[in-house]
């Protein structure tokens, strides 16, 4: 849209100038045409001075329309002067109006990338999340596992104290009993060697379900600041795709103000240039409105010359005495149709005024 109306403005311009050229041309002509022919000299007698005043009236006339004619091509100069400053001035605002829009899309297709891949890190944060938390469910349930074994032993080992204890009660009462306790007691001592090894074994498996549990206990407490670090870096995702919204928003506001912007300055220029035109259809009737006032002032004066030659031509003919005076024109002498100059009367005169 900007580069349609750019060339249309040009062209415009160009159409503008010619026609000024056109009008300067012509006002040219017609300052030469008024040099070239003269007003008449004015006459010795009455009916003369009478005709050289109205000519020179008429030359005011025609000399007065030819400074309205200036003043007018110098106000269209002006105007197009003004108009090529404001087409000009409005053409470096919409420029730097459609950079500005250009550099807001520029930021906004940024935004919007940063937001895509924030939300893709968000997403890939999440399923980290839900490993972890399925991680750490597995880690409570090996735990609970461990525990319930690990009670079940602890179980096991005070049913095995208490018979080491009821054992060795009756071996001391047996060697109090003698020798024939002996062979019990050697028996005993036998239990109690298996039985010292089955409590090492179950010793040995206890230690083994304490560091199971310990390594569990650790694995859950990863578990857990691996979900709360998660956690923070969703919660900082989340206000970092707010504050972009945010941007975004801003953004797109500044974008909608510098449209609008840009369409009032193509309406103030279409304003200028409709005044302007206007003005000119305006300048170009009153030009053609006096150029035809000037024309029936001009034929005006040639009826009233026409209509004195037939009265000087009567006098003549009725043998009205005077003395006769000459000093028509070369130009009245042709309208009349003769080849040379005519005589004009006193008596003529008197007959015009009379008729007037």
């Amino acid at each position: 849209m900007v580069e349609k109306t750019d060339k249309e403005l040009k062209e415009e311009e160009k159409k503008e100038e010619e026609k000024e050229e056109e009008e300067e041309i012509k006002m040219e002509s017609r300052k030469k045409k008024d040099v070239q022919d003269p007003p008449p000299a004015a006459s010795s007698s009455p009916e003369g001075a009478g005709r050289g005043r109205g000519g020179a009236g008429v030359w005011l006339l025609v000399l007065a329309l030819a400074g309205v004619c200036v003043a007018l091509v110098v106000t269209v100069h002006t105007l197009n002067g003004q108009l090529k400053i404001a087409g000009v001035s409005n053409n470096g605002r919409v420029e730097e109006l459609e950079a500005e829009v250009s550099s807001v899309r520029v930021k906004l297709e940024l935004g919007e990338k940063e937001r895509k891949s924030l939300l893709s890190q968000l997403s890939q944060a999440q399923g980290v999340a839900r490993e972890a938390e399925m991680e750490m469910e597995a880690v409570k349930e090996e735990r609970e596992e461990r525990e319930k074994a690990l009670a079940e032993e602890k179980v096991r080992v005070a049913v095995l104290e208490g018979v080491v204890s009821r054992l060795e009660g009756a071996l001391e009462l047996q060697k109090e009993e003698g020798e024939e306790g002996r062979k019990a007691a050697e028996e005993d001592k036998e239990k109690i060697r298996k039985i010292e090894e089955i409590t090492r074994v179950l010793q040995k498996q206890r230690d083994e379900l304490l560091r199971a549990a310990e390594e569990g206990q650790r694995l859950l407490y990863e578990a857990r600041e691996g979900l709360k670090l998660s956690q923070k870096q969703m919660i900082s995702m989340d206000e970092e795709k707010r504050v972009l919204t945010d941007k975004l928003n801003t953004q797109k506001k500044e974008l909608e103000e510098k449209e609008k912007e840009l369409e009032e300055v193509k309406e103030r220029e279409k304003e200028m240039k409709e005044q302007v035109q206007n003005e000119q259809v305006k300048m170009k009737g009153g030009g053609r409105r006096e150029g035809r006032r000037d024309k029936d002032i001009k034929g005006g004066t040639e009826e009233e010359g026409r209509g004195k030659q037939g009265i000087d031509g009567g006098t003549a003919e009725g043998g009205g005495g005077g003395s006769s005076v000459q000093g028509l024109p070369a130009e009245h002498s042709r309208e009349a149709g003769g080849g040379h100059s005519p005589r004009r009367h006193v008596g003529g005169t008197v007959a015009e005024s009379n008729r007037r």
